[in-house]
């Protein structure tokens, strides 16, 4: 596992040294080879099940009491991850 873990860590510094400038697509591109391509659809099932909630709450309290409502994102995340 740890032969694993250096491979991943050599393929992100690849990306990295080639790179001209250090903006977020290579840091989207480093975090893909490190935790996988299953991150991004569970990143979506997230957001759009927290989306969701969150519209429900705007719907029943009303605009103004709805958002100043706090919801955890951790839920969602776990919801996702189990996707």
């Amino acid at each position: 596992m740890r032969a694993r873990a250096e491979g991943q860590g050599r393929a992100t510094e690849l990306v990295l040294a080639r790179s001209t400038a250090s903006g977020p697509p290579v840091r989207v591109v480093s975090n893909r080879l490190y935790l996988g391509r299953a991150v991004g659809p569970a990143i979506l099932v997230a957001l759009l099940s927290g989306t969701l909630v969150g519209a429900v709450i705007i719907a029943r309290k009303g605009a103004r009491e709805g958002r100043k409502t706090a919801v955890p994102f951790g839920p969602f995340l776990a919801l996702g991850g189990g996707v």
